[in-house]
């Protein structure tokens, strides 16, 4: 059987904040950026949640530096460094087209019940095509 259902925007974004500020953060970080000609036009968010909700934008990411390092060292040897990742609206469709191999949390997430995990399972299933962390 096949369910088919259109998700809104601001769902995904609602998933994007859940992983970025709570979920991804053990093994994931931010490398930079790609910025639209148009961006999505919602003020309030962040650029990891514009870029790659908006048309010709993207978050490049790399896996986290491993080893006891402050966050100020580790952002440090990520610059310059080639990302492995780009969140773009492709990779945010393919994680929407894997995430029924999760019903939990494509539950909590139908029923507006997603947190950190929900959304850092979303960001793999988008970046990774299945959960490799965690």
């Amino acid at each position: 059987m096949r369910l088919t259902m259109d998700i809104d925007d601001k769902r995904i974004a609602d998933l994007l904040c859940a992983g970025f500020e709570g979920g991804i953060g053990y093994w994931a970080q931010i490398v930079s950026y790609v910025k639209p000609a148009v961006v999505w036009p919602w003020d309030l968010s962040a650029a990891y949640v514009q870029y790659p909700l908006s048309e010709g934008g993207a978050v490049l990411l790399r896996e986290v530096v491993e080893g006891p390092e402050s966050a100020i060292e580790t952002m440090a040897k990520a610059v310059g460094k080639e990302p492995l990742w780009r969140l773009d609206r492709e990779a945010l469709q393919r994680g929407l087209d894997l995430f029924h191999r999760y019903p939990k949390h494509l539950s909590d997430f139908l029923t507006e019940n997603e947190d950190s995990d929900t959304g850092d399972v979303f960001i793999q299933l988008c970046l990774l095509g299945d959960i490799v962390y965690g």
